[in-house]
């Protein structure tokens, strides 16, 4: 679908408005699973190598200026987090021809005050996934193994509770953007980052 007004807004927009921008177009996207920006890539380092896999985007700290996503705290990028806090963001909408990328340090929040509240907030449906044995990346000897035999049942807080021992929330606190918006009248890139003693971001426009 095209938006004639966001377009317009892309070609006008200054510095200054793209991390606000940004910020409310993520928000907006945290409530509505169709939404180009509802899933974003993560990015982490495992030693050396690069690993990327999509999250669902579940809220946005606008104070912190920092994005949240649930995982399982026995997966793999839980350690790689552990090793290297330093992660990236990726999202594109494809219908405004927008693409942002964050580098962000991630913070892991496991039983916790944030971990409560977030597994407060979320479905019974969403819950059931933590209870599954055994760990996310296990190798099993069939498909659908380990996957809790409460699926026929009407779920419950009770039922699915077991699961907050293995659910985690990672904090990325963002540090850095990369801009992008394609258009046939030229391209338009913008590089701002976080200026951590004085709290605020300082962005340039560069060659896309």
């Amino acid at each position: 679908m095209f938006h004639q007004a966001d377009t317009d807004l892309f070609l006008k927009i200054e510095l200054d408005q793209i991390i606000p921008d940004v910020l409310k177009r993520l928000d907006d996207a945290t409530r509505s699973s169709k939404a180009a920006f509802h899933e974003g890539y993560i990015a982490t380092i495992n030693e050396d190598v690069p690993e990327i896999r999509t999250v669902v985007l579940r809220k946005v700290l606008f104070d912190e200026e920092a994005l949240i996503f649930h995982t399982d705290v026995r997966s793999p990028k839980i350690h790689q987090i552990k090793q290297n806090p330093c992660i990236s963001w990726l999202f594109y909408d494809a219908a405004l021809r927008i693409q942002v990328r964050f580098k962000a340090i991630a913070e892991i929040h496991h039983q916790n005050k944030l971990a409560q509240k977030q597994w407060d907030a979320s479905r019974l449906e969403s819950r059931k996934c933590y209870l599954v044995e055994p760990a996310p990346s296990i190798q099993i000897q069939e498909v659908w193994e380990g996957i809790p035999d409460i699926a026929h049942q009407d779920l419950t807080e009770q039922l699915v509770s077991n699961g907050y021992d293995n659910f985690a929330v990672v904090k990325t606190n963002l540090i850095s953007c990369d801009w992008l918006f394609l258009n046939r009248r030229g391209h338009k890139r913008a590089v701002i980052t976080k200026n951590l003693v004085e709290n605020s971001w300082e962005g340039k426009w560069v060659q896309p």
